[in-house]
């Protein structure tokens, strides 16, 4: 059951977000890090990362998405938060055909709006 989300708190999310489950790979500065995707949007993903790690809020990353249909996908952007093993990403689709294949699934994977 959700709770309704008061109306003084706005939600800095602009893009809807999909769940989608894949994995991935976050490529830091630090490393390589296996991941799994938990959301996604146009402008940002939900990962979780299981292993300990010391990825930073602000850190550079690229996640490099295997997507259920055999394709890939590369974002660009930053840590915009972490907690336990979830890392927040805000970030960008690496090129056009990179964008236009998440928009292509965000949009097949969002309910319809009447």
């Amino acid at each position: 059951m959700s709770k309704a989300v008061p109306e003084s708190t706005s939600d800095r999310r602009t893009s809807k977000r999909v769940n989608y489950r894949t994995q991935g790979n976050l490529v830091t500065p630090s490393g390589d890090w296996f991941v799994y995707v938990i959301n996604l949007s146009i402008n940002g993903a939900l990962i979780a990362l299981i292993e300990p790690h010391d990825i930073r809020q602000g850190t550079l990353v690229t996640l490099h998405l295997e997507l259920n249909d055999g394709s890939n996908l590369i974002m660009h952007g930053e840590i915009a938060h972490s907690k336990e093993h979830y890392i927040g990403l805000s970030c960008q689709p690496h090129s056009e055909q990179d964008r236009q294949a998440l928009k292509q699934l965000i949009d097949h994977l969002s309910p319809l709006e009447f």
